[in-house]
């Protein structure tokens, strides 16, 4: 594909460009923002990350007096590490993503806007693909595939309608509940006193609710980057709202760690009930559905 249709970039550090447009389309960036924040902990990245980027312009160049970074309209960028095993491998966001929803958080793009969003999504998808295949250690722990998390379902529709391919994986489609840090409930006992302790007290914004996680378990590589990834209360103690004052504390405390937005993020399985009903009590609401997908990485040449 031209350069004139769009500007494929790697990087082994996050761009300080990549995170103002990623801030600027809020909600939707919110995923793969959370993680490229993280990136500036101690801990929060290894030397195997890739940053990748397709854009309507070069990011770290100018237009003039004005950078490109401002001026950039369409984008899909992505966040891969192969060396985090079988954990997820790989997060993205695309601009395509804002239109191509029930509910779009922008209007409809022109014939040639869609055309060239759809080309970046298959740029950035193909570049991983080749990433993964020079990684030096071979094979992967999900062998010659990408682990890639929380992937739009319009992103992904694009992605095998272009002939990637997709390996064999759950058939649950989470859905998206975005919490607004500012309309999470009070606690209903002020003087509650909440104890921290290991993956709890890293930073973290996301909340992968799921009860069948015990809280001891939530200290993984991503339970660090997303925020808390079980809610487990034990039998005695349940029904007494614990697991939603400690989720809305967890989310209210740490997102200030990342930046200023008011947002967070959660993914559920829609047969989860317990964990559907915890994310409304926090005044959370669906926005958008996606899945985990394993992105088959073998084929030598790019997808034109």
């Amino acid at each position: 594909m031209g350069s004139d249709c769009h500007h494929l970039q790697v990087f082994t550090d996050v761009p300080a460009e990549l995170l103002h447009l990623l801030e600027a389309r809020l909600l939707r960036s919110v995923t793969l923002l959370r993680l490229l924040q993280f990136t500036t902990f101690a801990t929060g990245k290894t030397v195997s990350a890739r940053i990748i980027i397709a854009s309507d312009m070069p990011l770290q160049e100018r237009h003039g007096n004005t950078p490109n970074s401002s001026m950039i309209r369409h984008f899909t960028a992505a966040y891969l590490d192969p060396s985090l095993g079988l954990e997820t491998n790989m997060w993205l966001y695309s601009t395509f993503e804002d239109s191509h929803e029930e509910i779009p958080a922008s209007p409809a793009p022109s014939p040639d806007e869609d055309a060239l969003s759809r080309q970046q999504i298959k740029a950035v998808l193909n570049e991983a693909r080749y990433q993964g295949r020079i990684y030096p250690i071979q094979p992967l722990a999900h062998p010659d595939h990408i682990f890639i998390g929380s992937l739009n379902n319009a992103v992904r529709d694009v992605a095998i309608a272009s002939g990637l391919r997709f390996g064999s994986t759950p058939k649950y489609e989470y859905e998206k509940f975005i919490f607004r840090i500012d309309e999470l409930p009070a606690p209903a006992d002020p003087e509650l006193q909440l104890a921290w302790s290991g993956g709890q007290a890293r930073p973290g914004t996301g909340v992968a609710a799921d009860p069948a996680k015990p809280v001891y378990q939530a200290g993984g590589r991503d339970a660090c980057r997303l925020g808390l990834l079980g809610v487990h209360c034990e039998e005695p103690f349940r029904r007494r709202g614990l697991a939603k004052t400690v989720s809305a504390q967890l989310l209210r405390t740490k997102t200030s760690s990342f930046g200023s937005d008011n947002f967070a993020a959660a993914d559920v399985a829609p047969d989860n009930t317990s964990s559907q009903e915890m994310c409304k009590s926090l005044n959370g609401s669906v926005h958008w559905v996606g899945s985990w997908a394993l992105l088959d990485i073998t084929e030598a040449a790019p997808i034109e």
